[in-house]
């Protein structure tokens, strides 16, 4: 590999190593789970050694490390996102990022030649960012509660988002007052709450009678202390899911209608599209990022998506207008 292309890939692994080790110091202190705490910590100290691995690389480059300073954005982001929807999402987002560390030592050590000094050094440091895969995929093995109640989340926002939006941008069409377009968005608002609480309720009370049946089924044969606490769990679960998704479908809802109370109806349209597409994307990228899929093309697709249907709704109330001479002040 040619000096000048090493230099390049030292630079960025050395700001991702020292990135990943500031944030994982950070994130321990932030983690109840003692035995993760103490994972998060020994992970920082390897992010620290394969950091100073790199400093060392670069030296014998003649390339100082003083002016290189970590992504502190990305460790800024993840914390918010901790703090907004807990730990499961920011360890998939580790996963992904783990995962995408591991492919760029893989491709570096293919392109080393077998005899090169530095080939055995980054072998040893892709297995330990295996290791850290293994570490973040075993934890969310434990908190299949806590990504189910993060997809009610996102999901429940997500849907508040685009179907308000539609309301409001078919309202604008047919509506001069804004204030009455907020009226009727705050309408759809509840009602759709409502209707989404309803049916995450049902849906998650189906899973739940289910899983209790085969407990209570297993208690015939091998009754145990622990079978009463799940099926406690699993009775109240139905209940946190529906109303964690008409909370996060209300917030959503607030977003699309809230700029038509300040604004005038075609500012506040175009506040109101921008903010949503803007919350989508953002959103859409935190699922991507928790399924491993492209974060920008899921972005941008949510983003597109979301134009479409204001564009699409508010069409048809012109529609409305033209044709059927429906208007209101």
């Amino acid at each position: 590999m040619e000096s000048t292309d090493l230099a390049k890939r030292a630079i960025e692994f050395y700001k991702d190593e020292i990135t990943d080790m500031a944030f994982y110091d950070r994130l321990s202190s932030r983690i109840d789970d003692q035995s993760f705490k103490e994972q998060l910590q020994e992970l920082s100290s390897i992010e620290k050694e394969h950091a100073g691995f790199w400093k060392d690389e670069l030296e014998k480059l003649s390339l100082g490390t003083s002016g290189i300073k970590g992504k502190g954005f990305k460790i800024s982001f993840l914390l918010f996102v901790m703090r907004l929807l807990g730990p499961v999402l920011t360890i998939r987002m580790l996963e992904h990022g783990e995962l995408r560390a591991i492919r760029m030592y893989r491709e570096m050590i293919d392109g080393e030649k077998e005899e090169s000094p530095i080939k055995a050094r980054l072998q040893q440091i892709l297995d330990q960012e295996i290791n850290h895969e293994d570490v973040f995929a075993n934890q969310i093995e434990k908190t299949e509660k806590e990504i189910e109640k993060s997809r009610d989340v996102i999901y429940g926002m997500s849907d508040g988002l685009v179907e308000v939006l539609g309301s409001v941008a078919g309202l604008t069409a047919i509506m001069t007052s804004h204030y009455y377009i907020a009226l009727g968005g705050f309408v759809v608002a509840i009602s759709g709450a409502m209707s989404m609480s309803l049916g995450s309720y049902l849906s998650s009370r189906s899973q739940s009678e289910y899983r209790i049946h085969l407990i209570e089924k297993d208690s015939l044969f091998s009754p145990n202390k622990q079978q009463k606490s799940r099926i406690g769990e699993l009775q109240d679960k139905s209940k946190e899911s529906a109303l964690t998704t008409a909370l996060y479908y209300l917030i959503g809802a607030a977003i699309a209608v809230l700029p038509f109370v300040a604004f005038n109806r075609i500012l506040a349209l175009i506040v109101s599209v921008t903010l949503v597409a803007t919350t989508q994307a953002i959103t859409n990228s935190i699922v991507a990022l928790t399924m491993n899929a492209r974060v920008l093309r899921s972005a941008t697709r949510a983003a597109i998506l979301t134009l479409l249907t204001a564009a699409a709704t508010y069409l048809v109330g012109e529609m409305f207008v033209i044709y059927f001479h429906v208007s209101f002040l």
